[in-house]
């Protein structure tokens, strides 16, 4: 079953269809992933570089 329509057209059936597809098996692969991904995380903040440099030495800025 496939189509596509305007959303005061679709069917039913193939709205629910299409939203398996799209949705429903990523979620399900994500399951099955899931164990095998490694979390990362970028923290927000300021890296030392030349041009911001000198704001590391003004009172207070490490410790923001």
């Amino acid at each position: 079953m496939s189509g596509a329509a305007t959303v005061d057209d679709i069917a039913d059936a193939i709205w629910d269809a299409t939203l398996n597809v799209n949705l429903r098996a990523a979620a399900i692969i994500s399951r099955y992933l899931l164990p095998s991904f490694r979390v990362n995380a970028v923290c927000p903040g300021a890296v030392v570089t030349p041009m911001i440099e000198p704001a590391f030495e003004l009172p207070g800025f490490r410790e923001q």
